[in-house]
C-alpha cells in the first residue's frame, strides 16, 4: 500500500476502489483477510469516509464479504462458487454471442479479429498475466457489447468482478494462455462466419472447461482436510 500514492485529481474513494480491487484480485490481499477501515485510511493517509465508499462497493460486487463473525473480509473461493458462477456465464456469454452474430458489423468482426491478433502477439512475446488477462476480459466484453442487449449486460456486469477474480487462477497451470485463446479463435471463425449456434455452443464449452480447470486448480491448491485459510493466502502470495 505504501508505494501507491493517490492523485488529488480524482476522486479518492475511485482510486481507493481500484487499487483494493486490484489488491484482492491479484492476491496482495489474501483470501479471508479482515478489513480494517481505520488502517487502510492510516496507510493511504485519507479520512475514513473514501475508505468507507470503496469498501461498500467493493461489498457489493462480492469481492468482500461479511463472514460468520460479522467481520469484513476478503472475498474466499470455493467449488459451490466456482460451479455456480460459471453456469451463471455459459448461460449469459451463450447467448450473448449468439445475439452478437446476429447483429454483428463489418467494423465488429474487424475488431475482434484486431484483438485476437493482439492477443496472440502478446502470447508469442511473453506478455505479463495482467495484459494476457485483460485481453481475455476484452475479448467476452466486446461480444457483449455487440449484442446491444443492455439487460444482458447488465447481468454480466454483476458478476465481472467475481469473474475477474476467478480468471487470475484460471491462468495457471501449462499451456493455459495458448488454449485460452485457441478456444477464443475457434469461437471467432465461426463468429465470422455467421453460424450462430455453433458460436453458442463454443462459448459454452469454453466456459466450462474454464470452470473444470478451475475446479482442478481448487482442489491441488485446497486438499480434503487441509487449512483453507492458510493455503489460500500461501498460494496467492506466491504464484
Amino acid at each position: 500500500m505504501e508505494s501507491f500514492k493517490l492523485k488529488k485529481t480524482q476522486p479518492f474513494y475511485e482510486q481507493l476502489y481500484h487499487r483494493l480491487k486490484q489488491m484482492i484480485i491479484e492476491g496482495e490481499l489474501a483470501s479471508g483477510y479482515r478489513i480494517n477501515e481505520v488502517k487502510i485510511a492510516q496507510d493511504f493517509h485519507v479520512s475514513r469516509s473514501p475508505v468507507r465508499e470503496a469498501v461498500r462497493a467493493l461489498e457489493k460486487e462480492g469481492l468482500l464479504v461479511i463472514n460468520e463473525k460479522s467481520q469484513l473480509t476478503v472475498y474466499k473461493p470455493s467449488l459451490k462458487d466456482i460451479e455456480e458462477l460459471y453456469q451463471c456465464r455459459m448461460s449469459l456469454e451463450s447467448l450473448s454471442v449468439e445475439l452478437a452474430v446476429a447483429n454483428a458489423k463489418a467494423h465488429d468482426i474487424e475488431a475482434l479479429e484486431n484483438l485476437l491478433n493482439q492477443t496472440k502477439a502478446a502470447i508469442d512475446d511473453g506478455a505479463d498475466r495482467r495484459m494476457i488477462i485483460e485481453f481475455n476480459s476484452q475479448f467476452h466484453d466486446l461480444i457483449l457489447a455487440i449484442s446491444q442487449n443492455c439487460h444482458l449486460q447488465k447481468l454480466v456486469g454483476n458478476i465481472r468482478a467475481l469473474t475477474q477474480f476467478y480468471r487470475v487462477m484460471n491462468l495457471e497451470g501449462d499451456g493455459r494462455r495458448e488454449m485460452i485463446f485457441k478456444e477464443h479463435q475457434l469461437i471467432f471463425d465461426q463468429f465470422k462466419k455467421g453460424n450462430p449456434e455453433e458460436a453458442k455452443n463454443l462459448m459454452k464449452a469454453h466456459i466450462l472447461h474454464d470452470m473444470n480447470h478451475l475446479k482442478q486448480r481448487f482442489i491441488q491448491k485446497f486438499p480434503i482436510g487441509g487449512d483453507v485459510d492458510e493455503t489460500l493466502s500461501h498460494s496467492r502470495h506466491t504464484r
